[in-house]
């Protein structure tokens, strides 16, 4: 088998998998292979060759979302699609470490970036 068929072959076994999964048609996978081929991550802006790039859909209405990295990818799951959950890591990260609004920026109000 040549690099072209296998590289074909992942294509459709990787179409077959997602389109059972995912609410998109073959004509809209194709469409967003392209991207996750040649794009970056939605969230961290990883190019394809830093990270593998994933197709990303909501697990209650199986809708697609976009294209993440594995990480992010990972990091949502962890964190049960909830965005209350990522609310408050957010709020945990921002008022800790480097992020953290010194005692004059807390008074006015202005937190650090």
């Amino acid at each position: 088998m040549t690099p072209e068929q296998k590289k074909r072959d992942r294509f459709l076994q990787r179409r077959s998998a997602i389109t059972n999964t995912i609410d998109i048609s073959k004509e809209e996978f194709e469409r967003i292979w392209v991207l996750a081929d040649s794009g970056r991550c939605e969230i961290c802006n990883a190019p394809r060759g830093i990270r593998r790039l994933h197709i990303d859909h909501d697990h209650e209405t199986n809708k697609f979302r976009g294209i993440l990295c594995g990480l992010c990818n990972k990091g949502l799951g962890s964190f049960r699609d909830d965005c209350r959950l990522l609310l408050r890591a957010y709020s945990y990260l921002l008022n800790s470490g480097p992020y953290a609004p010194s005692p004059d920026q807390e008074k006015a109000g202005i937190y650090a970036n």
